[in-house]
């Protein structure tokens, strides 16, 4: 096993250390062939959450490593494969909404958003073929980004109101292209329901993801590429502090255009290694 990790013994649920989600567990702890992209994923999510829910303490400075236990049985990993372990399932409120990971069992919600903005949305996304609005598609699509966020490349969150009994989504942030190293940084997308525009939803959002990005994940930069004719994006960032960095020419294909970004950037000013 890998230096710097311990297991005392196997988890009490597995019952034994020939159980496939045990050696699943001991595999991807010591750095084997088996990742947490792999099918052995999905029938080991409920252990992710398992962990997530025991976790104890956390060692950041000199060991980098995360402690947790579940009824005794003591866990120790390095500290960035335990953020890989808590990144995908996830939930966080504020005051009218839920954010929320999603893994493929909501793909008919995730369908459902994207066939009642699909023209609403066109002029700002790239060209769409018709099997992306489908639901094999959609599917497919949160696997991909279940498994980005436990490679640590992507962190998404849908949006629900929290008032609404009847789950639905009305949108999304995403932090994609995470980069570590000297970096630290991602990029911020975000879209949200024709209907429910101009109401300060995607404000309160991206507060808190703000949050999460600047505590949780440690990021130092979130950068947001945005095109000039599109006020009301650029306001909603201005408002929680990203400043203009300059104007990235025929940046991006946009609707079957190559289009002007406006660079916005917002730092964080606490970060710490």
């Amino acid at each position: 096993m890998t230096k710097g990790i311990s297991v005392k013994r196997p988890w009490p649920h597995f019952g034994s250390e020939t159980c496939p989600r045990a050696v699943f567990l001991h595999k991807w702890l010591s750095g084997g062939e088996t990742s947490a992209i792999t099918q052995e994923f999905q029938a080991c999510k409920h252990m992710m959450e398992i962990a997530d829910e025991n976790l104890a303490e956390c060692y950041h400075h000199k060991f980098n490593i995360h402690r947790y236990s579940n009824k005794g049985t003591e866990v120790a990993v390095p500290a960035n494969r335990m953020t890989l372990m808590r990144s995908t399932m996830v939930r966080f409120r504020t005051e009218r909404l839920l954010l929320e990971g999603l893994d493929e069992s909501s793909s008919g919600m995730v369908l459902a958003f994207i066939q009642k903005n699909r023209d609403f949305l066109a002029p700002w996304e790239p060209i769409r073929t018709e099997e992306y609005y489908t639901l094999d598609h959609q599917s497919r699509m949160l696997r991909e980004e279940e498994a980005s966020m436990a490679a640590g490349q992507l962190y998404k969150l849908w949006l629900r109101k929290k008032e609404e009994a009847e789950p639905r989504i009305i949108g999304s942030v995403t932090l994609n292209n995470i980069i570590r190293g000297s970096f630290h940084s991602c990029h911020l997308g975000y879209r949200l329901d024709r209907d429910e525009m101009n109401q300060g939803y995607m404000t309160e959002a991206l507060k808190k993801v703000i949050q999460i990005a600047f505590g949780e994940l440690n990021l130092h930069r979130i950068e947001a590429n945005i095109m000039p004719r599109n006020q009301a994006s650029l306001q909603v960032v201005e408002k929680l502090g990203f400043v203009p960095e300059g104007l990235a020419k025929k940046y991006l294909n946009i609707n079957g255009n190559w289009e002007d970004h406006i660079h916005m950037t917002l730092i964080n000013q606490a970060w710490k290694v």
